[in-house]
């Protein structure tokens, strides 16, 4: 089914871009950095899940189940997102944020059940609208600043001199590309959102493994100097 083959794909190029994220941000802090790679990756691990449901279309429960794994990990991946902006020095911030995450999770399971449902191969998440609401606050709220400031600090790295404004805006549109996926009704306007967003992780993977052999090249040629 295309619905199972691109969030495939889609889990592939996120998870690309989390990990070549790791090498390729040399100057952003290294703590925020394997939080804001670790949030990409559990994007990607819910995609994987999102393509499981829709090959379990005939179990309803199934479905529920695996949506309701897919929202604990975008929940968490929040969370994540929540420690860059706080920092994680504070043991009474980690566990803030680790409640109010938990507590999320339980007002989904238990009064805000996932309806979603598959129909001609492709998954509808069939939000209500205060499920829509929260998910928009939080890429608006949390993941946009975090990225930004992820953005912002990667841009110190020479090589992405003059290129700050361009990064910091396909962070955004990412983020924001997310959440309007998440939130669509009309198959039309969910597979273009999807084409898209991969599109731009693909793009932003290739510019990574570039930067991260721009940075192998200039060591050699600083070693060879050295040498001489």
């Amino acid at each position: 089914m295309p619905g199972i083959l691109g969030f495939i794909v889609g889990a592939v190029v996120i998870g690309f871009f989390a990990a070549t994220s790791i090498r390729a941000y040399t100057a952003v802090d290294k703590a925020k950095l394997q939080l804001f790679s670790l949030s990409f990756g559990l994007l990607a691990t819910a995609m994987l899940l999102w393509a499981l449901t829709i090959g379990y279309q005939q179990s309803t429960s199934t479905i529920t189940s695996l949506l309701l794994a897919s929202d604990i990990l975008l929940i968490t991946g929040t969370v994540l997102m929540a420690l860059i902006l706080v920092g994680t020095s504070s043991i009474l911030s980690i566990i803030g944020l680790a409640t109010v995450g938990a507590l999320l999770a339980s007002l989904r399971a238990l009064h805000y059940p996932p309806t979603g449902y598959v129909k001609d191969g492709l998954l509808y998440f069939n939000l209500t609208n205060d499920v829509k609401t929260v998910i928009m606050l939080a890429f608006g709220l949390v993941w946009l600043p975090a990225v930004i400031v992820i953005a912002r600090q990667a841009a110190r790295d020479g090589v992405f001199k003059g290129l700050e404004r361009a990064l910091i805006s396909c962070f955004i549109a990412l983020v924001l590309l997310s959440a309007l996926f998440m939130t669509a009704r009309r198959s039309a306007v969910i597979i273009s959102l999807f084409i898209v967003i991969a599109v731009i992780f693909a793009g932003m993977g290739a510019i990574n493994l570039m930067i991260i052999q721009f940075h192998a090249s200039y060591k050699n040629v600083k070693g060879k100097k050295h040498v001489a």
